[in-house]
């Protein structure tokens, strides 16, 4: 089976004709016709490029939601801490409306604890804080432990959390 390939020049347009079969790919630059023979692709290749794909995929995800910016934030009472209200908007959780709680200590500002997800309709980032807790309503950030207590209503654990949050955290039910 013969291919024609197409030679472009500024001069006009040349045809040539070559006895090349059609699993052969012709590459035309302005001087020189490459000939490419494609790699056959077994099912491991197929596989193990879709799983690295994959996981670019879900690693920039998770990238961009850690380091996504807030879209609230608010200052402890004593001015060290910084608690920032991040919104979780990514095809990981497509039709959730969620966000976490990041709190950065601005003694060392590159120490910086994120709590696990939570809906953004039980949001209420009015700020408190004393010598062993600081926070917002439902979530409070234990600084002696450095770890979470989460009292959201209706709060359900989320695989993201796995990913997301950084802290040791602990669910308080309501009784």
């Amino acid at each position: 089976m013969f291919i024609s390939v197409f030679y472009f020049r500024s001069q006009g347009l040349t045809n040539f004709h070559t006895g090349l079969t059609s699993e052969t790919i012709c590459v035309v630059h302005p001087h020189t016709v490459v000939i490419l023979k494609p790699m056959k692709a077994n099912r491991t290749t197929l596989i193990t490029g879709l799983a690295i794909a994959l996981m670019s995929f879900f690693g920039t995800q998770i990238y961009g939601l850690i380091n996504r910016q807030a879209s609230s934030s608010v200052t402890s009472e004593s001015g060290r801490y910084l608690m920032e209200n991040v919104p979780v908007d990514s095809a990981l959780v497509a039709f959730e409306d969620l966000a976490y709680l990041r709190i950065t200590d601005k003694e060392f500002p590159k120490t910086v604890f994120r709590s696990p997800l939570y809906s953004k309709q039980s949001l209420d980032m009015r700020s408190y804080e004393d010598d062993t807790t600081v926070g917002i309503v439902w979530i409070d950030f234990l600084k002696r432990n450095q770890s979470f207590s989460i009292r959201v209503p209706d709060w359900k654990e989320r695989w993201l959390n796995n990913f997301i949050s950084n802290t040791p955290y602990e669910v308080v039910e309501d009784d």
